[in-house]
């Protein structure tokens, strides 16, 4: 994906989808730096804006870099309010991880129509809270959340394997072929890489 859309960028400078992609494949790729720079320069093209702050936010946390999360997390509100009622709540508490924990377990318990749970599971990674990330990644819509960089961790426990088979992607694989982030291992069971 990368090689073709560096290409697709040589193509076509000033397209923010293709900054966007090519942002996202090189974040995936633990391309960190690279990412951030596609990020800046698709931002400057007024198009695509809250998907490039979207990706922002996952190499900032990806990256480890507090300044980052801040700075992107920020934007994000701004890009998208719905976001909020946890991305507010946690840089007003931001480096508390005490006060920051209890708090997504509150959101996380209220939150009956599960439109929080993305940034729950993202926040509870963050802070090293695995059963919480674990929980609110049960019950997200769609599974893109698992692969990204600030959940690497979280693909080396025993439970994400079942989480993995909950939704279905085992049986998925078996018939139609592994990605790149797990493989076989014997008949019946997998491991999923960092």
């Amino acid at each position: 994906a990368i090689e073709y859309l560096e290409r697709a960028r040589h193509r076509d400078p000033l397209s923010a989808l293709v900054a966007y992609s090519l942002a996202h494949v090189y974040a995936q790729a633990g391309r960190m730096d690279e990412a951030y720079t596609e990020i800046e320069r698709g931002l400057g093209f007024g198009a695509y804006e809250s998907l490039l702050t979207a990706e922002a936010v996952v190499v900032g946390f990806a990256s480890g870099n507090p300044d980052l999360v801040v700075k992107w997390v920020t934007s994000s509100i701004e890009q998208e309010p719905t976001s909020r009622p946890v991305n507010g709540a946690m840089l007003e508490l931001f480096g508390d991880r005490d006060a920051s924990l209890r708090r997504l377990h509150e959101l996380y318990d209220a939150d009956e129509s599960g439109f929080l749970h993305d940034a729950i599971a993202i926040w509870a990674t963050y802070y090293g809270d695995h059963d919480l990330a674990l929980g609110a990644l049960s019950k997200v819509s769609l599974p893109w959340l698992f692969w990204m960089p600030s959940t690497a961790e979280i693909r080396q426990l025993p439970e994400f394997k079942d989480l993995v088979q909950d939704f279905g992607l085992l049986d998925y694989w078996q018939e139609y072929g592994w990605g790149e982030y797990c493989r076989p291992v014997g008949i019946d069971s997998f491991e999923c890489n960092e």
